[in-house]
């Protein structure tokens, strides 16, 4: 009595993609606030001095380069002004916003949750890379090394 292979019947799978769909909200959820902290770091004049000594001491474990608070603010006066930090937290706000939204729909098993998410992420990889090269720029104008 061997049953035929073929003969069962498919049936959709309803945990993985729900699975994913919790997995992509969480991360969303993750991005969106380091977009809502890029966006209030380039809202300050001048960063804290703990924090420029936080940001700094890692690079400054390198022999070769030593980097002082001022050419940090400085960087960061130049990056602020170029629009960086606006390009990246703006771009992760509203990219992982519809991330959220596609995951939602993916739970529900709607056929445009997925698009939404894919279409949040794009927007998210641009304009974060445009946020990235002008950060690059900046540091570029303002670093040395």
């Amino acid at each position: 009595m061997t049953m035929d292979p073929w003969s069962i019947e498919p049936r959709p799978d309803r945990r993985g993609p729900r699975s994913i769909a919790v997995l992509l909200f969480f991360g969303a959820v993750l991005l969106c606030l380091a977009g809502a902290d890029a966006l209030q770091q380039g809202a300050l004049e001048d960063l804290p001095a703990g924090q420029v000594d936080l940001t700094i001491e890692t690079p400054n474990l390198n022999d070769d380069v030593e980097v002082t608070p001022e050419q940090y603010q400085a960087f960061h006066d130049e990056a602020r002004e170029s629009g960086a930090y606006a390009w990246r937290g703006i771009s992760l706000v509203a990219g992982m916003s519809l991330v959220a939204v596609g995951s939602i729909g993916l739970y529900a098993l709607k056929p445009w949750g997925p698009r939404l998410s894919v279409v949040g992420a794009a927007v998210a990889v641009v304009g974060g890379s445009i946020g990235g090269y002008r950060f690059q720029a900046a540091a570029d104008a303002t670093m040395e090394g």
